[in-house]
């Protein structure tokens, strides 16, 4: 597996979770990451158990929706420097801000989104939880 940083530095993430479906196990979210690819084709992310909606960049006052890719077996999202809609090559600075739409399921492995459980007033409770790694 490829690591992160051969291909991207993440210089920002601003991100928005949306866990008011978590009664049915569900979350959404959007991730916005600014850095800088050292790639001039492709950079990977990880993206354990995602669904990924969307993916786009934001560069020039424009935002282009890019192709992607999940890599089955390594976890990861794959992002191609390639408009979607007119298959052309991007091409970027370095710097890059690229937008990621997702959804996901709640479950009980540690990682991604799951719940913990704890005991107060001799009721079981849950919160939901996550390790943001970058």
């Amino acid at each position: 597996m490829d690591r992160l940083a051969e291909y991207f530095t993440a210089e920002n993430y601003g991100i928005f979770l949306n866990i008011s479906k978590a009664e049915d196990k569900i979350f959404s979210g959007e991730v916005e990451i600014s850095g800088k690819a050292s790639r001039a084709d492709f950079i990977k992310l990880h993206s354990k158990d995602l669904v990924i909606n969307k993916v786009s960049a934001h560069y020039d006052d424009e935002i282009v929706v890019l192709k992607h890719e999940l890599i089955p077996g390594n976890d990861e999202l794959q992002i191609n420097f390639i408009n979607a809609e007119t298959d052309k090559k991007i091409t970027f600075d370095s710097d890059i801000k690229i937008k990621i739409t997702f959804n996901g399921e709640i479950t009980d492995a540690m990682h991604g989104m799951y719940p913990c459980y704890y005991h107060e007033d001799d009721a079981r409770k849950q919160l939901i939880a996550t390790q943001f790694e970058s």
